[in-house]
């Protein structure tokens, strides 16, 4: 790492793409590590300029646009045969208040297209997962559900860089 440089926010694309384009432009950088979901999605609309001027590890845009879409994600699984939680597509709240009858407790209700725990609840019972779908936060997409699951190992990745080295 070596510097600081203020980019207009990353919720606003364009903005963003282009500060970024010109800031790779005018400093020459050995890598670009993407962290955000909207910066990888920057780069990846932008995919050839930005690999013209730095190294950067970033899949086509189709990809990233799979990735981003928690349905069209488990939709991919399903057609590939990776194994996933059993996920419910319902398409529309008669369906839910159908599978709300059913065996799928505990569940998940995501939104496809959430951030940061945006848009993910828990549902313990019919009574919380039809709340769920009346009332909760859905920010104008229609969720899938997911089974729970409680049991196993958790998994996960951290890295820490100091002046380009590696710590930990």
């Amino acid at each position: 790492c070596r510097g600081l440089f203020i980019s207009p926010n990353d919720q606003e694309q364009s903005l963003y793409a282009q500060c970024l384009i010109d800031t790779l432009q005018k400093n020459r950088f050995d890598v670009l590590v993407p962290i955000s979901d909207q910066c990888v999605f920057a780069c990846a609309q932008n995919r050839d300029t930005i690999l013209s001027l730095t190294n950067v590890v970033i899949p086509p845009l189709e990809t990233v646009l799979l990735a981003a879409d928690k349905k069209k994600t488990y939709h991919y699984a399903l057609d590939h045969n990776i194994p996933i939680p059993k996920t419910y597509f319902p398409p529309d709240i008669d369906a839910v208040r159908v599978m709300a009858e059913k065996n799928i407790y505990p569940c998940l209700v995501k939104i496809p297209r959430g951030r940061a725990s945006k848009g993910i609840y828990s549902a313990a019972n019919k009574q919380e997962l039809l709340q769920i779908f009346e009332s909760a936060e859905l920010f104008g997409q229609w969720p899938v559900i997911q089974e729970m699951i409680i049991e196993g190992d958790m998994f996960g990745a951290s890295a820490v860089a100091s002046e380009g080295r590696m710590l930990g």
